[in-house]
Protein backbone atom coordinates (compact mmCIF):
# COMPACT_ATOMS: atom_id res chain seq x y z
CA UNK A 1 0.00 0.00 0.00
CA UNK A 2 2.74 2.40 1.02
CA UNK A 3 4.74 1.36 -2.03
CA UNK A 4 1.83 2.18 -4.35
CA UNK A 5 1.43 5.62 -2.78
CA UNK A 6 5.12 6.37 -3.35
CA UNK A 7 4.79 5.33 -6.98
CA UNK A 8 1.79 7.63 -7.43
CA UNK A 9 3.69 10.54 -5.84
CA UNK A 10 6.69 9.96 -8.13
CA UNK A 11 4.41 9.83 -11.17
CA UNK A 12 2.69 13.06 -10.09
CA UNK A 13 6.03 14.82 -9.62
CA UNK A 14 7.17 13.59 -13.03
CA UNK A 15 4.04 14.92 -14.72
CA UNK A 16 4.38 18.29 -12.96
CA UNK A 17 8.04 18.62 -13.98
CA UNK A 18 7.13 17.75 -17.57
CA UNK A 19 4.39 20.38 -17.65
CA UNK A 20 6.72 23.05 -16.23
CA UNK A 21 9.44 22.27 -18.78
CA UNK A 22 6.94 22.15 -21.66
CA UNK A 23 5.36 25.45 -20.60
CA UNK A 24 8.77 27.10 -20.27
CA UNK A 25 9.82 25.94 -23.75
CA UNK A 26 6.53 27.13 -25.24
CA UNK A 27 6.97 30.57 -23.73
CA UNK A 28 10.61 30.81 -24.86
CA UNK A 29 9.59 29.90 -28.42
CA UNK A 30 6.99 32.68 -28.54
CA UNK A 31 8.35 35.63 -30.58
CA UNK A 32 9.17 38.89 -28.83
CA UNK A 33 8.03 41.91 -30.81
CA UNK A 34 9.20 45.51 -30.42
CA UNK A 35 7.46 48.44 -32.12
CA UNK A 36 9.28 51.79 -32.45
CA UNK A 37 8.87 54.99 -34.46
CA UNK A 38 10.97 57.84 -35.84
CA UNK A 39 10.26 61.05 -37.73
CA UNK A 40 12.04 63.47 -40.07
CA UNK A 41 11.27 66.75 -38.27
CA UNK A 42 14.22 69.11 -37.73
CA UNK A 43 16.33 69.19 -34.55
CA UNK A 44 19.70 70.92 -33.94
CA UNK A 45 22.66 68.59 -34.55
CA UNK A 46 23.70 68.64 -30.88
CA UNK A 47 20.22 68.03 -29.47
CA UNK A 48 20.42 64.87 -27.31
CA UNK A 49 16.70 64.11 -27.46
CA UNK A 50 14.46 62.51 -30.06
CA UNK A 51 12.87 64.33 -32.98
CA UNK A 52 9.13 64.67 -32.42
CA UNK A 53 6.48 64.80 -35.16
CA UNK A 54 4.41 67.85 -36.02
CA UNK A 55 1.48 67.96 -38.41
CA UNK A 56 2.79 66.98 -41.85
CA UNK A 57 5.86 65.12 -40.56
CA UNK A 58 6.80 61.81 -42.13
CA UNK A 59 6.65 59.07 -39.49
CA UNK A 60 8.09 55.59 -39.83
CA UNK A 61 6.95 52.76 -37.58
CA UNK A 62 9.25 49.74 -37.49
CA UNK A 63 9.19 46.37 -35.81
CA UNK A 64 11.91 44.00 -34.67
CA UNK A 65 11.12 40.37 -33.90
CA UNK A 66 13.29 38.13 -31.76
CA UNK A 67 12.56 34.44 -32.17
CA UNK A 68 14.51 31.23 -32.61
CA UNK A 69 11.66 29.49 -34.39
CA UNK A 70 9.96 32.21 -36.46
CA UNK A 71 11.40 33.82 -39.58
CA UNK A 72 10.27 37.51 -39.60
CA UNK A 73 10.35 37.59 -43.40
CA UNK A 74 7.82 34.75 -43.56
CA UNK A 75 5.19 36.54 -41.48
CA UNK A 76 2.28 38.59 -42.79
CA UNK A 77 2.17 42.13 -41.37
CA UNK A 78 -1.14 43.95 -40.97
CA UNK A 79 -0.57 47.66 -40.24
CA UNK A 80 -3.37 49.77 -38.75
CA UNK A 81 -3.40 53.57 -38.46
CA UNK A 82 -6.00 54.87 -35.99
CA UNK A 83 -7.79 51.50 -36.19
CA UNK A 84 -7.94 51.59 -40.02
CA UNK A 85 -6.21 48.77 -41.86
CA UNK A 86 -3.59 50.09 -44.31
CA UNK A 87 -4.00 47.42 -46.99
CA UNK A 88 -1.51 48.88 -49.47
CA UNK A 89 1.20 48.96 -46.82
CA UNK A 90 0.50 45.55 -45.31
CA UNK A 91 1.81 42.22 -46.55
CA UNK A 92 4.51 39.58 -46.13
CA UNK A 93 7.82 40.90 -44.82
CA UNK A 94 6.50 44.47 -44.32
CA UNK A 95 8.58 45.30 -41.25
CA UNK A 96 8.13 49.08 -41.64
CA UNK A 97 5.18 51.40 -42.20
CA UNK A 98 5.36 55.08 -43.23
CA UNK A 99 2.68 57.76 -43.05
CA UNK A 100 2.31 61.54 -42.74
CA UNK A 101 1.04 62.98 -39.48
CA UNK A 102 -2.42 64.45 -40.05
CA UNK A 103 -3.37 65.32 -36.47
CA UNK A 104 -2.97 68.71 -34.81
CA UNK A 105 -0.58 69.39 -31.93
CA UNK A 106 -1.76 67.75 -28.72
CA UNK A 107 -3.47 64.87 -30.55
CA UNK A 108 -2.08 61.39 -31.20
CA UNK A 109 -1.87 58.74 -33.89
CA UNK A 110 -2.34 55.08 -32.95
CA UNK A 111 -0.31 52.50 -34.84
CA UNK A 112 -1.13 48.82 -34.43
CA UNK A 113 0.68 45.85 -35.92
CA UNK A 114 -0.99 42.44 -36.18
CA UNK A 115 1.17 39.49 -37.17
CA UNK A 116 -0.01 36.29 -38.81
CA UNK A 117 1.87 33.17 -39.80
CA UNK A 118 1.70 31.59 -43.26
CA UNK A 119 -1.06 29.23 -42.11
CA UNK A 120 -3.18 32.28 -41.12
CA UNK A 121 -2.59 31.69 -37.42
CA UNK A 122 -2.51 34.88 -35.32
CA UNK A 123 0.80 35.24 -33.49
CA UNK A 124 1.05 38.65 -31.85
CA UNK A 125 -0.14 42.22 -31.97
CA UNK A 126 1.42 45.43 -30.68
CA UNK A 127 0.14 49.01 -30.41
CA UNK A 128 1.88 52.35 -29.85
CA UNK A 129 0.63 55.91 -29.43
CA UNK A 130 2.52 58.72 -31.22
CA UNK A 131 1.84 62.18 -29.87
CA UNK A 132 1.91 65.14 -32.26
CA UNK A 133 3.57 68.34 -31.01
CA UNK A 134 3.84 71.96 -32.15
CA UNK A 135 7.08 73.35 -33.60
CA UNK A 136 9.16 75.29 -31.10
CA UNK A 137 11.89 77.93 -31.19
CA UNK A 138 14.23 78.58 -28.29
CA UNK A 139 16.05 81.93 -28.16
CA UNK A 140 19.57 81.58 -26.83
CA UNK A 141 20.79 84.88 -25.41
CA UNK A 142 21.26 86.97 -22.25
CA UNK A 143 18.33 88.21 -20.19
CA UNK A 144 20.41 91.13 -18.79
CA UNK A 145 22.58 93.53 -20.82
CA UNK A 146 24.58 96.49 -19.52
CA UNK A 147 25.11 99.71 -21.47
CA UNK A 148 27.69 99.95 -24.25
CA UNK A 149 27.58 96.22 -25.02
CA UNK A 150 26.92 94.13 -28.10
CA UNK A 151 25.09 90.83 -27.65
CA UNK A 152 23.80 88.10 -29.92
CA UNK A 153 20.52 86.22 -29.78
CA UNK A 154 20.32 82.92 -31.62
CA UNK A 155 17.08 81.23 -32.64
CA UNK A 156 17.17 77.44 -32.30
CA UNK A 157 14.21 75.78 -34.06
CA UNK A 158 12.83 72.36 -33.18
CA UNK A 159 10.39 69.96 -34.89
CA UNK A 160 9.71 71.98 -38.07
CA UNK A 161 9.22 69.99 -41.28
CA UNK A 162 12.44 71.26 -42.85
CA UNK A 163 15.91 69.98 -43.69
CA UNK A 164 17.88 73.06 -42.62
CA UNK A 165 17.22 76.36 -40.82
CA UNK A 166 17.46 78.38 -44.05
CA UNK A 167 14.00 77.08 -44.94
CA UNK A 168 12.58 79.23 -42.16
CA UNK A 169 11.65 82.92 -42.18
CA UNK A 170 12.60 84.91 -39.06
CA UNK A 171 10.93 88.18 -38.07
CA UNK A 172 12.58 89.81 -35.05
CA UNK A 173 11.00 92.73 -33.21
CA UNK A 174 11.60 94.70 -30.02
CA UNK A 175 8.61 96.28 -28.30
CA UNK A 176 6.59 95.50 -31.46
CA UNK A 177 9.06 97.43 -33.67
CA UNK A 178 10.95 95.48 -36.31
CA UNK A 179 14.57 94.80 -35.44
CA UNK A 180 16.79 95.35 -38.46
CA UNK A 181 20.00 94.05 -36.98
CA UNK A 182 19.56 90.39 -37.92
CA UNK A 183 22.46 89.01 -39.96
CA UNK A 184 21.72 88.60 -43.67
CA UNK A 185 23.76 85.40 -43.92
CA UNK A 186 22.34 84.03 -40.66
CA UNK A 187 18.82 85.42 -40.22
CA UNK A 188 18.33 83.24 -37.15
CA UNK A 189 20.90 85.46 -35.36
CA UNK A 190 20.05 88.92 -34.02
CA UNK A 191 22.86 91.21 -32.85
CA UNK A 192 21.88 94.01 -30.47
CA UNK A 193 24.16 97.00 -29.95
CA UNK A 194 23.25 98.77 -26.73
CA UNK A 195 24.25 102.41 -26.31
CA UNK A 196 24.00 104.51 -23.17
CA UNK A 197 21.19 103.69 -20.76
CA UNK A 198 20.07 106.28 -18.20
CA UNK A 199 18.08 103.85 -16.05
CA UNK A 200 17.16 100.20 -15.91
CA UNK A 201 14.50 99.36 -18.49
CA UNK A 202 12.85 96.19 -19.79
CA UNK A 203 12.43 95.38 -23.47
CA UNK A 204 10.25 92.72 -25.05
CA UNK A 205 12.00 90.68 -27.73
CA UNK A 206 9.67 88.77 -30.06
CA UNK A 207 10.47 86.33 -32.83
CA UNK A 208 7.98 85.05 -35.40
CA UNK A 209 9.32 81.95 -37.15
CA UNK A 210 7.60 80.57 -40.25
CA UNK A 211 8.22 77.63 -42.55
CA UNK A 212 8.75 79.08 -46.04
CA UNK A 213 7.51 75.87 -47.67
CA UNK A 214 4.50 75.54 -45.39
CA UNK A 215 3.44 78.99 -44.06
CA UNK A 216 0.79 77.51 -41.76
CA UNK A 217 3.62 75.97 -39.74
CA UNK A 218 4.79 78.85 -37.58
CA UNK A 219 5.38 79.79 -33.97
CA UNK A 220 5.98 82.85 -31.80
CA UNK A 221 8.68 83.14 -29.13
CA UNK A 222 9.06 85.96 -26.59
CA UNK A 223 11.90 86.95 -24.29
CA UNK A 224 12.17 89.81 -21.79
CA UNK A 225 15.48 91.68 -21.80
CA UNK A 226 16.61 94.00 -18.99
CA UNK A 227 18.96 96.86 -19.92
CA UNK A 228 21.01 98.41 -17.12
CA UNK A 229 23.31 101.50 -17.00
Amino acid sequence: MLKNQKIKIYLLLFVLCFLVIFSSQAQSSKPEITLTWSTNSYIPFNYPGKALPTKGSLIEAATTIESKTVNPEALYYYWYLDDNLQRNKSGPGKLTFEFFAAEEAGQSHRVKLWLKSQDNGSILEKTIEIKIVAPQVYIKGPAFITAEQEKQFIALPYFFNIKNINELRYNWSIDEKEAREAELQNPNILTLKIGQVAKTITKNLKLLTENKNSPQQKTETRLKITLTP
